[in-house]
């Protein structure tokens, strides 16, 4: 078989073959499609002392501002650090004058912050400490806001010997003690050897028990379990009195049928 005739076959076969014919894509506009609208932004308007948001916001900042300052501001003192005036505002100017974290002086026409310590240097917090001494420790937390030289006072109070400071693992201070001075008593030398050579067991709780005593936290923990289950008691045995009662109050109402 010569090439030729090989051709002539391949020819026919393509012949019959199937052809994918590929149509090209026509773009046609829908007028029916009604034409897209714009959106229209729509304006927000402004916080200002007018609006809810703005005059709640003011007041926000205004007492935060009071609560940083140790002293009292006036009006050129609060525009400065507040960028707005309160005093133009007579809605806003009348809650603060009335509110109660807050104190208005009429004849200096000033705004201050009533923190809950009047603390304003080491003597006023050593004063502090002395006044409720016999009420034991006061949270340093608690009076942190008073006075922002607290952390400063302190540490020299304690250096003086003045209070004792309870600390935190952070050493930043949780309890302050006034120290009594006329409850230190003097130590022998010797008691104080004695004292410093006494070595603390390891395992404090199996020396107790070893000695047959009980730790102060193992004792309240037993003596709350006592109280909670005499409450459960006395409630169970309230409401049975009160089931007696109701079942009583039946059997003489058919009594007095019969």
């Amino acid at each position: 078989m010569s090439l030729l005739d090989d051709k002539k076959k391949f020819d026919q076969r393509r012949a019959h073959a199937p052809q994918i014919v590929k149509e090209k894509f026509k773009f046609t506009e829908k007028k029916d499609e009604p034409p897209l609208k714009k959106v229209k932004k729509e304006f927000q308007k402004p916080i200002t002392s007018t609006t809810t948001a703005g005059f709640a916001r003011q007041r926000f900042d205004f007492i935060q501002a009071l609560k940083a300052e140790q002293d009292p501001l006036d009006r050129d003192g609060l525009i400065r650090k507040l960028a707005f005036d309160v005093f133009k505002s007579q809605e806003l100017f009348e809650e603060l004058k009335n509110n109660e974290r807050l104190i208005y002086d009429e004849k200096n026409k000033t705004f201050a912050y009533r923190h809950t310590y009047n603390i304003r240097s080491k003597e006023d917090l050593l004063n502090l400490l002395k006044q409720n001494k016999d009420y034991g420790g006061m949270d340093y937390k608690g009076m942190k806001d008073s006075y922002h030289g607290l952390a400063t006072a302190v540490d020299q109070l304690e250096a003086e010997g003045h209070v004792y400071v309870l600390r935190q693992k952070d050493q930043t201070p949780k309890m302050i003690f006034y120290n009594d001075n006329n409850l230190n008593i003097e130590m022998s030398p010797e008691f104080i050897k004695m004292w410093d050579e006494v070595e603390v067991p390891k395992n404090i709780e199996k020396e107790l028990k070893n000695a047959n005593l009980k730790s102060m936290e193992t004792f309240k923990n037993k003596v709350n379990e006592k109280i909670l289950v005499k409450e459960k008691k006395k409630r169970v045995n309230n409401r049975a009195r009160i089931t007696n009662k109701h079942i009583w109050g039946e059997v003489e109402k058919s009594e007095k049928k019969k």
